[in-house]
Formats: C-alpha cells, structure tokens, sequence
C-alpha cells in the first residue's frame, strides 16, 4: 500500500495489476519475446499522438503513421521499385466459388442526418478460382439514389472486355 521510489531493479514473476499502470516504455525481454494479449485476452483500444508509428519486421522497414487530421501512410522502405508498398486484402474460406468477392473498399461518409452512408465501392471478383489459371475482375461503383450502381466493371473475357455501365446500358471496351 506504499509508494517505493528510487530501488533500482527489481526481478519478479508475474505482474498483476488491478487498477490503471502508468509507464515510461515497456519492451519485452529479447526480439520477438512477447505478444500483447492473447486470443482469449484482447486489448479494447490503441491511442497513439499524432505522427504515431506502429513499426513492423525485424528491420521495422514496414510501418503504419499517423498523418496528423488526415489518415494513415503505409511506409516500406526498400532499395527499389519492384517491392512496392503493398496492402493485401486476403479473404480466407473453406469453400472458394467462382465470383466470390474477396476484397473490397467502402468510400464512407456522413448524410446530412447524421447517419454513414457508402457513397462508392471498389471490390475485387475471384472469377475463377482454379488453381493454375486464376482469373479476376475489378468493379467500381457509387451511390445513385441511396443504392450502389456498379459503373466499371474490369475482367478477362474471350477479348479482355471493360464494361461501362450507367444502370441501363452496358459499353463494352474491347
């Protein structure tokens, strides 16, 4: 029930804390030593300042930074431009199907009452899944009258068609 300062270091077992823990920096005890939570016992929230990092790999030459009132940056650093900085939406199932969607993004925001609205999508089609001659499409949409309209619709075809679409006509580009 006291308060001990200035002892220098401890070794112990296991911490347990009940209450709210304040610290200056905590690292685990070699690299890759430790994980934080578990699959049963998960964090709820992660604050970071502005301009945070969270740093990935051994070398940390993948990291995701706060851009101050804007978004966030995926950064690789790398010695060339055939490794991109890369974002993988990977769906994983235990029964893929031709035209699955396996990713997509949701262009969100707010209606005038307040409530979120998708306003456009990008996903990305498995339009066929077999194994050694995989194929898939890229559909754009947006809002037209509260509803996603699919607008581009990029897969491979017998001529490698693009289609336009404006909700009652479809343009195909060969």
């Amino acid at each position: 029930s006291k308060n001990i300062a200035t002892i220098g270091t401890i070794g112990c077992g296991a911490i347990t804390s009940t209450g709210a823990s304040s610290f200056g920096s905590v690292t685990p005890a070699s690299a890759d030593g430790g994980a934080l939570g578990s699959a049963s016992k998960e964090w709820s929230d992660l604050y970071l300042a502005d301009a945070g990092a969270i740093y990935l790999g051994n070398d940390q030459d993948v990291s995701l930074i706060h851009n101050a009132d804007s978004g966030v940056i995926l950064h690789t650093i790398n010695a060339g431009g055939t490794n991109p900085a890369k974002l993988s939406l990977r769906l994983s199932s235990s029964s893929p199907a031709d035209n699955d969607i396996v990713g997509a993004l949701a262009f969100d925001g707010y209606t005038d009452a307040q409530n979120v609205g998708s306003f456009a999508t990008i996903e990305c089609a498995a339009t066929d899944v077999t194994d050694d001659n995989k194929d898939g499409a890229l559909i754009f949409g947006v809002t037209v009258s509260n509803n996603i309209v699919e607008m581009l619709d990029i897969h491979k075809t017998a001529a490698n068609t693009i289609t336009v679409k404006d909700g009652a006509y479809d343009f195909d580009i060969a």
